[in-house]
């Protein structure tokens, strides 16, 4: 009863200090260790101590996140094929697609935007002479990331705002539109995304990006329900729509 006590006690801490929680955790984990801590040593005990302060919503978080991330590098890969004009890397497209992705996530906004909302817009603008690939992937990842609030693992403590990660998925239906029907003076689409002409369909960058926005949605409906908020469903026409706030 004692340990089922002071895990109830620990939740209910949760919001007013984070360091409490965790000292609490702690003497948990001491209390009910099967094992010694010099048996299981520092990483195991570092392991532990971050499943015990994870939430089954929290767990759902992380896949989302990692979901969406995979389908973003798919993205840049597709669209650089798609595109290789674009691509300026003497070694080609693969390395244009790691510049992307660098190890740190310190990779600089181009000059051009300023966050992940101007990128995305700076990449279908008419005279844009830069990477429109680099800059829309940057913008998209930015996007993403915002609504995550920047972090790409969730504990008990965090938050996530529900309406971000809402806006986020009518943002990228915007993209798609823009994919679509954005074209340069010669009737060009600015991007080549799907082939809806010719002997080959090509439908899988809607797919992919379909697969992007139910991830969005089905996060934000879940973190609506836990946080006990409703959304504010926000109905524009695609053809004349802005990016909403993430």
């Amino acid at each position: 009863m004692f340990l089922v006590d002071l895990f109830r006690y620990s939740k209910q801490c949760l919001m007013k200090n984070s360091w409490v929680l965790m000292g609490l955790l702690v003497g948990l984990n001491v209390l009910t260790g099967c094992q010694s801590t010099s048996q299981r040593g520092p990483e195991q005990v570092s392991e532990d101590l971050s499943y015990l302060a994870k939430t089954d919503i929290d767990t759902v978080a992380d896949t989302h996140y990692q979901r969406i991330q995979s389908h973003i590098r798919s993205l840049a890969s597709k669209l650089y094929k798609r595109n290789p004009k674009y691509c300026n890397a003497k070694e080609g497209i693969p390395a244009c697609i790691a510049s992307l992705f660098p190890d740190k996530e310190t990779h600089p906004l181009t000059q051009q935007c300023k966050n992940g909302l101007s990128c995305i817009e700076a990449a279908f603008a008419p005279q844009q002479q830069q990477d429109r690939i680099k800059l829309l992937i940057i913008g998209i990842k930015q996007m993403v990331d915002a609504s995550y609030n920047f972090k790409s693992s969730f504990y008990i403590i965090d938050e996530i705002d529900q309406q971000k990660l809402y806006n986020s998925a009518r943002n990228i239906e915007i993209i798609v539109w823009r994919l679509k029907n954005k074209r340069d003076t010669s009737g060009r689409p600015i991007i080549i995304s799907n082939a809806t002409t010719g002997d080959v369909i090509n439908l899988s960058y809607e797919r992919l990006f379909g697969k992007m926005i139910s991830i969005q949605d089905t996060l934000a409906a879940i973190m609506a329900e836990k946080n006990q908020r409703l959304l504010k469903n926000i109905i524009q026409r695609l053809a004349t729509a802005v990016l909403l706030p993430v």
